[in-house]
């Protein structure tokens, strides 16, 4: 797969979606934060809502919401953050895209990169590298 090194934009993004979990972490309640940066530049931060199963917002998703919300929902790129184990004590980590994250992009900005963790650092890939193929 190819991808690209992060850059400073990039980190930014990082930077916000861990002082948005950090402001409003609740174990077991909301544990996973993103930042998306729209190709106007703007960016806008969610955090995720579990409501116990088919009720639950994804941090991407609350994300999205508030970028259409602003009538700015070409996203460029996405990030998401998580502390490790849900617990605050320890580090936060960016964690990629789960699944259900990256069918809910697929249908609302396919072309948008998804920063993610490989060998202890951050590279990012096109979302089309992140999926099987679609038919």
């Amino acid at each position: 797969m190819e991808t690209e090194p992060v850059t400073d934009d990039d980190r930014e993004l990082v930077r916000l979606a861990e002082e948005l979990l950090a402001k409003c972490h609740v174990p077991g309640r909301h544990r996973c934060s993103s930042a998306l940066r729209t190709t106007s530049g703007e960016v806008y931060t969610g955090i995720n809502l579990i409501a116990g199963g088919r009720a639950d917002v994804h941090s991407e998703q609350a994300a999205y919401a508030n970028a259409v919300a602003a009538g700015d929902d070409d996203v460029a790129t996405s990030v998401a953050v998580m502390y490790e184990d849900d617990d605050a004590s320890k580090p936060m980590q960016v964690e990629p895209a789960c699944g259900v994250c990256r069918e809910f992009f697929y249908t609302f900005a396919p072309e948008v990169d998804i920063i993610f963790p490989r060998d202890n650092e951050l590279e990012k890939a096109p979302l089309s590298a992140l999926l099987p193929v679609k038919q």
